[in-house]
C-alpha cells in the first residue's frame, strides 16, 4: 500500500480523479490520506482509458444530439410540410453538422468505412432538403451504429479528450502529442504506461524494498529496468555489484507529496497551468533551481483535469473552456462527493449557481464539529500564449446556507435572466457588493420597457441576506418595504389606461415613469441623496400622499449608510416601475415552466 498525503488543491484534483476511477473501491480514504495498492497503479492505464471513453463517449454524445434534433424536426412537420421553418432549419443544421463532424473523422481514421461515411453525409443532407423523414431516420440510425462501434468510439473519444481536457494540464507530452493521434487505442495505452506508470511503479517498489530492507529484490528491479530512477542509479554506480540504500536516502524530497523522492524538475511539461521553463522564473536564472517532484506527483498533476468540472464560460468578451474544482480542506472523500454533485447538476441544468447549491445540499454538520474550509478554484490555460487565468474563492458556508434557506424573502430561482443570476453568485463568492450588477440590470430593464422587476427585488433581498450573514427575520426587509412603497406610488400616480396597446406601443404614462426612473437611477448610482429625495418628494406631492420618514432619514449619512441607500433606492425604483405583485409572480412562474 502507498500512503499519499494530500495537502494542496493541485494534488487534491488528481486525488479526486483517482477516486472517480476506483469503481471497485480498492483505495482507502482516511481524511486527506489515500492508501493505494501498488497493483492498482499497475492496472491504471487500462482503467484510465476505459474511464475516459465511458465518461466522455463521443458516440453517446452524438447519439443524444441526433436523437433530440430528429424529435424536434418531426414536431416541426405536419402533413409532409414544414410548419415551423426556424425550428426545422435550426435542428436540421445540428443534424448536418453532427453527421459531418463525426463521420468525417470515421473516414479519416477508418478507411474501411470511408465510402459508407461519405454516402451517409450526402444522404442526410438530401433527406433534409426533400423533407424525407423515413430516409433521414435510416441515415441517423446507421450513423449512430457506426459512431458507437467500440473501436471507433474509443479512437474518436480519446482524440477529443486529449485535445480539450488533458492538454490543459499536460500540453503535448506523451500520448497527447498530435503525432500520436494515428496510434490505435491499445498503442496509446502502451505509451501512457511507458511514460507515466512504469517509472512510478519502479519507485514505489524500490521504496517498499527499502522499508523491508530487501536488497536482493531492489537489485533485481534496478538491473531489469532502464528507466527513471534505475537509469539514474546505474549512471552513478557503474561498477557496483550490489545495491546500497544510502543513495536513495540522499535523494531530495518531493516538493508536492510527503515521503516521495524528488526525481523530476517541476517544469512546464509537468503541469502547464502553473509550471514554467522560463529562466526568469528562477532566482539565479538556472533551471537547476526548479522545484523537484516525484513521478507520483507528476501523475496526479497530469490527471488533475479529470477531477474537475469543465464548462464554457464568458471571460471578457470571449468564451473559454474553464475547469472548476471544489477543494474541501483535509477531506478527500468529501471533496470527491461535492465535485461529483457539482458536475451532475451542471450537466443537468448548465447553471453554475444550481451546481454550487447542489454540491452543498447534503452537507451534514455534527454539533460542535469544526467547520471545514471549501475552496472554489476556476482556471483556464491558454497554450499558445502560455498564460493561465486562476481564481481562488473561499465558499462561505453561511452564503450557501443563505441560498438554501428557503427564506420567505428570497428565492434564487426567481432571479432572471440566467446570466444575471450567474453574475450575482460569482460576485457574491468574490465578496464583492452586487449593487453595480443590479444597477446595470435595472438600466437594461428600463431601456427594454420591461414590466417584470421581481428579479431585482430578489437580487436586493439576496444582497441584504448576505450582509446579515444569512440571518432571516419574519418581518419585511428594507427591500420589501421600499419595493412596496414604489408600487403603491405607481398605483396612485398612473391609473390603468383604456387604450388598446400593441406589443410595440408605449403609453404616455410609461414614458413619463421611465423618464423619472432614469433620473432616480442616476441619482442613486452617483450617491446623490438630495436629488433622489427631491424627486421622490415631488412624486408624493403629485400623488397627494404623505412621504414616509424612511425617505427623510436617507439624507443623514449617519442614519442610513451608503449600502442601505443603494438598497432603498434600487428597491423603490423597481417597485415604481413594476406592475402588481401578483402579476409579476405569475410571469416569473411562466418563465420557470
Amino acid at each position: 500500500m502507498v500512503k499519499i498525503l494530500i495537502n494542496d488543491w493541485l494534488f487534491s484534483m488528481g486525488a479526486t480523479a483517482l477516486l472517480r476511477m476506483d469503481e471497485e473501491h480498492q483505495i482507502k480514504c482516511d481524511g486527506n490520506v489515500l492508501d493505494v495498492p501498488i497493483e492498482w497503479f499497475e492496472s491504471l492505464p487500462e482503467r484510465f482509458f476505459d474511464y475516459l471513453v465511458r465518461t466522455y463517449s463521443m458516440g453517446a454524445r452524438r447519439k443524444e444530439q441526433l436523437d433530440q434534433s430528429f424529435r424536434k424536426i418531426k414536431l416541426s412537420i405536419e402533413n409532409g410540410k414544414v410548419k415551423n421553418t426556424d425550428s426545422y432549419k435550426f435542428h436540421g443544421d445540428i443534424i448536418n453538422n453532427t453527421l459531418k463532424e463525426g463521420l468525417d473523422r470515421v473516414a479519416k481514421y477508418f478507411p474501411d468505412y470511408q465510402d459508407e461515411a461519405t454516402k451517409l453525409i450526402l444522404e442526410g443532407k438530401d433527406a433534409l432538403k426533400q423533407i424525407d423523414l423515413p430516409t433521414l431516420e435510416k441515415v441517423i440510425h446507421r450513423a449512430i451504429e457506426i459512431l458507437n462501434e467500440p473501436e471507433i468510439d474509443q479512437k474518436l473519444t480519446i482524440n477529443v479528450v486529449k485535445g480539450t481536457i488533458l492538454s490543459s494540464s499536460g500540453g503535448q507530452v506523451s500520448f497527447l502529442n498530435v503525432a500520436k493521434n494515428t496510434l490505435s487505442f491499445k498503442e496509446q495505452i502502451a505509451v501512457f504506461r511507458k511514460d507515466f506508470i512504469d517509472p512510478l511503479v519502479l519507485e514505489l517498489k524500490l521504496q517498499q524494498c527499502i522499508e523491508n530492507n530487501d536488497a536482493d529484490t531492489a537489485w533485481k528491479l534496478i538491473q531489469e529496468s532502464d528507466i527513471g530512477i534505475a537509469e539514474q542509479w546505474k549512471k552513478k554506480n557503474k561498477k557496483a555489484k550490489s545495491i546500497d540504500f544510502s543513495y536513495f536516502e540522499k535523494l531530495p524530497p518531493c516538493s508536492g507529496i510527503e515521503g516521495q523522492w524528488g526525481t523530476l524538475a517541476y517544469q512546464e511539461m509537468m503541469f502547464m497551468p502553473l509550471a514554467s521553463t522560463s529562466f526568469n522564473d528562477f532566482y539565479n536564472g538556472q533551471m537547476t533551481s526548479a522545484s523537484l517532484i516525484s513521478t507520483l506527483a507528476r501523475l496526479l498533476l497530469f490527471i488533475s483535469p479529470l477531477g474537475c468540472t469543465s464548462y464554457r464560460k464568458t471571460i471578457g468578451r470571449e468564451e473559454h473552456f474553464v475547469f472548476s474544482f471544489l477543494h474541501v480542506e483535509g477531506d478527500c472523500e468529501e471533496t470527491r462527493k461535492r465535485n461529483d454533485a457539482f458536475a451532475r447538476a451542471f450537466r443537468r441544468d448548465n447553471l453554475f449557481s444550481t451546481a454550487l447549491i447542489s454540491s452543498h445540499e447534503k452537507m451534514i454538520k455534527k454539533e460542535k464539529e469544526r467547520e471545514t474550509v471549501t475552496l472554489l478554484i476556476e482556471w483556464v490555460t491558454f497554450n499558445k500564449s502560455k498564460k493561465t487565468l486562476l481564481e481562488y474563492r473561499v465558499v462561505n458556508e453561511k452564503f450557501i446556507k443563505t441560498l438554501l434557506s428557503g427564506s420567505t424573502h428570497f428565492d434564487i430561482n426567481k432571479i432572471f435572466p440566467y446570466a444575471f443570476r450567474e453574475q450575482l453568485i460569482h460576485e457574491a463568492l468574490r465578496n464583492n457588493d452586487t449593487k453595480t450588477l443590479i444597477f446595470e440590470e435595472m438600466r437594461r430593464l428600463i431601456t427594454d420597457n420591461s414590466k417584470n422587476y421581481y428579479s431585482i427585488k430578489m437580487a436586493l433581498n439576496l444582497r441584504e441576506l448576505i450582509l446579515k450573514e444569512g440571518q432571516t427575520v419574519e418581518q419585511k426587509t428594507l427591500t420589501d418595504r421600499m419595493y412596496g412603497r414604489g408600487q403603491a406610488l405607481q398605483k396612485k400616480l398612473f391609473k390603468p389606461q383604456t387604450v388598446q396597446e400593441s406589443e410595440e406601443y408605449t403609453s404616455p404614462n410609461e414614458k413619463k415613469i421611465a423618464t423619472i426612473a432614469y433620473r432616480l437611477l442616476n441619482a442613486a448610482k452617483g450617491g446623490n441623496r438630495e436629488v433622489f429625495f427631491e424627486t421622490v418628494l415631488r412624486l408624493h406631492l403629485l400623488a397627494n400622499l404623505p412621504i414616509n420618514k424612511e425617505f427623510t432619514s436617507l439624507l443623514d449619512r449617519k442614519v442610513v449608510s451608503d449600502h442601505e441607500f443603494a438598497t432603498m433606492s434600487l428597491a423603490f425604483i423597481a417597485g415604481l416601475m413594476s406592475q402588481f405583485e401578483s402579476k409579476e409572480q405569475k410571469e416569473v412562474e411562466e418563465v420557470e415552466a
